[in-house]
């Protein structure tokens, strides 16, 4: 478009073309097979949907009699997984690609699109990486998407990653790729996108517990050294840092006044004073994780349930900072009136309640720090006042009191909190004091491993001392100078100990990582004079996010030994799931021992985390249990259709949390023996194959997208004779189970199929 100001402009951008119409022109100047690129899974099935509505055809008659029989063959091999709308829109040509969909639909998707009978696929960009399916013409939906960090732009690099998409090897001589207008973008945009000079590399290299041992395992640390620096990442970051510098550990006349300082004092104290001071920040630093944690748990708790709390229930509410006074004035019991902003209208729900000082205060889930649901409601009941209106509730007469919203809004936090009067404080007399929840036994375990270390380092004679402060700088300055190869006579003078790696010079980021994870697997006795000992073998054989973290457990547990076939499946799944989003719902409650396995293993989580934390890896420690209870439901025996039900995840996403713990379970078997008690015993390990056997079904594992060896599972009469015994207590696990999980969630059962169907923004 032309001509015109901003104004004309901001017209023609709303002028944005449909999905139908742009597939109508590309079918016109002979540019199909297509891919569109859509940043979400509900745009690829609704564009899909929209797509079919062209009253032309995209297929010709042979190729719908062939597109026929191939999904006829489809939907009757794999009746359990075969959609009826994916199949319609297939038949037309059209079908949606995305992470939410059934690996074995997809592979359909993909067979028919190379065979350009599939003439246009609605995808992710995760398309665009890694699947050989190439189009004629690629069309991008919009330059900019939705992610954790909020609305962003495209990098030059993935425009240029979906353009790519666009030319058959051997099929084409050209590529097209096509920018569609969109509301916000238009051609200005997209110029100046595509003109972009590309994006630089980044190495992801980063070495991890597994890569650590495997190495240290063949190689001598010297050796394992050169190979790491050799790596992409350490040459750019060498290539960032440029020449050495010399920098201020160097500086001689600071070198003299630490050695000077360092012979007053015995270096060996000193060394053993620094170490526990670091050892406290680091607990410290995890005892504020797991505060942050256990408060962000009980917000998801208290975001879930206020929404459906009755007027009058009684609330804990966070202190506020007295403006005047500048201190906090300490939490105070409230009452519940009413909804002040509903979740529908605003990003968080606003809720109206009074406080025991008799003042109107406008909070969210997260200004709440106890909801008293067991205790009796208080009565809100206002005495009689001619401005009442009939049929009014005794929350919208309470709610009468506050003042409307455009003022709280307008006004600031001050606004949030308003006195209450003579009415209002009748109500205030009747609210109970609520009691300030005890902490979580995580943090409380925690908190007690703070008060041990601390007073360990106070302790210390030389805590004591008044230059203690100067002395543990002096140690860092000599530390540093061994490191960086200062003169052997100043070396010798400071009597720094060699560093554990034993080997000198400057470090590279991938090899302080390097350094850094074997010095947490060193603690935990995995390596021992830079070798690896036979539990280290053991977990370096593991394949997980973090190997430390599963190896630990399946060393240490003895929880996890004890539990059956369907319930180690379900706690494995805590250990390796992903992430799970807020508005996740699983209707299957997990088995009591599981959650004692849970919660006996939050301190080896907080032990793992410290020390993680003290070295400075950042790995992620799983604990999840949201997937848990499907897992384990499906490890009974459940049927697909059952497990779809009780959920509101797709497909998609059930089949990948399944495959993950079928991954773990595989290796379990096959990990290397440990002589003597420790390691992993062949009980546990029959366990694993039992689980595995159990676990091993359509369409969690398939003929085409993903397979488990006969030879790992039990033999059929065995699987037979375990699968009879698992299903008298798959019935008790489902009896009333949904209607309860839903109803404690603040859904009804017959929501679960429409959240389902909101799905995901994007493949994560």
């Amino acid at each position: 478009s032309s001509g015109g100001g901003s104004g004309s402009r901001g017209a023609a951008l709303q002028e944005v073309p449909s999905y139908g119409f742009v597939v109508r022109q590309l079918k016109k100047r002979d540019m199909l097979p297509a891919i569109f690129f859509i940043f979400s899974r509900v745009g690829c099935d609704q564009a899909a949907e929209a797509a079919a509505m062209e009253k032309e055809p995209l297929v010709t008659d042979a190729e719908k009699a062939e597109l026929r029989r191939r999904l006829t063959i489809f939907a009757t091999t794999h009746r359990e997984v075969a959609s009826e709308d994916r199949i319609r829109l297939a038949l037309r040509g059209i079908a949606s690609h995305h992470a939410g969909l059934m690996p074995l639909w997809k592979s359909i998707v993909e067979e028919l699109f190379q065979d350009n009978l599939i003439k246009v696929v609605f995808a992710t960009e995760t398309l665009a990486a890694g699947i050989n399916m190439p189009a004629r013409t690629t069309v991008i939906t919009s330059l900019s998407k939705r992610t954790n960090e909020g609305i962003q732009s495209l990098t030059a690099n993935e425009l240029r990653q979906m353009c790519g998409r666009a030319g058959r090897r051997g099929k084409d001589t050209v590529g097209h790729s096509v920018i569609m207008k969109s509301r916000w973008e238009g051609a200005p945009e997209g110029f100046t996108l595509v003109t972009l000079p590309a994006d630089p590399l980044v190495s992801k290299f980063s070495p991890n517990y597994g890569m650590v041992l495997n190495l240290l395992e063949q190689r001598p640390i010297a050796e394992c050294k050169q190979i790491v620096e050799r790596s992409f990442g350490s040459f750019m970051a060498q290539k960032k840092k440029g020449i050495v510098a010399e920098e201020e550990v160097n500086n001689e006349d600071e070198l003299d006044e630490a050695v000077t300082l360092l012979q007053k004092v015995d270096v060996d104290e000193l060394k053993q004073l620094a170490k526990q001071v670091e050892r406290l920040k680091s607990e410290e630093r995890v005892l504020k994780f797991l505060q942050l944690q256990a408060a962000k748990n009980s917000q998801a708790v208290f975001e879930d349930t206020m929404p459906y709390a009755a007027p009058g229930t009684s609330i804990l509410l966070r202190p506020v900072i007295d403006p005047d006074a500048g201190e906090s004035t300490g939490p105070e019991s409230a009452v519940l009136i009413d909804f002040a902003i509903a979740a529908s209208d605003s990003p968080l729900a606003f809720f109206a309640t009074l406080t025991q000082g008799n003042k109107l205060r406008i909070v969210t889930h997260q200004d709440v720090v106890e909801m008293a649901l067991d205790a009796d409601l208080v009565s809100i009941a206002l005495p009689a006042s001619p401005d009442d209106k009939e049929g009014d509730t005794m929350a919208e007469r309470l709610m009468a009191k506050v003042p409307p919203r455009r003022n709280w809004l307008k006004d600031g936090p001050e606004a949030f909190i308003i006195d209450g009067d003579v009415d209002t404080f009748m109500v205030a007399a009747r609210i109970p004091k609520v009691a300030t929840p005890p902490a979580a036994p995580e943090v409380e375990a925690q908190r007690k491993r703070v008060e041990f270390v601390r007073n360990a380092v106070e302790s210390s004679p030389i805590y004591r001392l008044p230059e203690r402060n100067a002395l543990l700088k002096a140690l860092r300055t000599a530390t540093q100078a061994r490191t960086k190869r200062v003169p052997r006579k100043q070396a010798k003078a400071m009597a720094v100990a060699p560093v554990k790696s034993g080997v000198d010079g400057a470090d590279a980021t991938a090899w302080r990582e390097f350094e850094a994870c074997a010095h947490c697997l060193e603690d935990f006795g995995m390596i021992k004079d830079a070798n690896v000992t036979s539990i280290g073998r053991l977990v370096g054989a593991i394949n997980a996010d973090n190997a430390l973290w599963m190896g630990v457990t399946l060393l240490y547990s003895d929880e996890l030994q004890a539990l059956g076939p369907h319930e180690l499946a379900a706690a494995i799944c805590c250990l390796v799931a992903e992430s799970s989003r807020a508005d996740v719902f699983v209707g299957f409650e997990i088995s009591p021992k599981v959650q004692e396995f849970v919660d006996m293993s939050l301190d080896m989580q907080a032990r793992l985390l410290s020390v993680q934390l003290s070295h400075g890896v950042e790995a992620s420690i799983p604990l999840d249990t949201t997937y848990a209870g499907l897992v384990e439901a499906w490890a009974l025996g459940a049927s697909w259709a059952q497990v779809v039900a009780m959920t509101s995840m797709q497909e998609g996403d059930i089949i990948r949390i399944l495959r993950r713990v079928l991954d773990a379970l595989r290796q379990i078997p096959r990990l290397p023996f440990v002589p003597g008690e420790m390691g992993v015993g062949a009980e546990f390990r029959v366990n694993a194959r039992r689980a595995l056997t159990l676990m091993d079904r359509f369409p969690v594992s398939d003929d085409v997208t993903y397979t488990v060896d006969e030879a790992e599972t039990l033999d059929e009469a065995l699987a037979d004779n375990l699968k009879v015994e698992m299903a008298s207590k798959l019935a008790e696990k489902t009896q009333g189970n949904s209607a309860f999980k839903a109803e404690r969630m603040g859904w009804a059962a017959d929501d679960v199929p429409a959240l389902r169907d909101q799905g995901g923004e994007g493949d994560a």
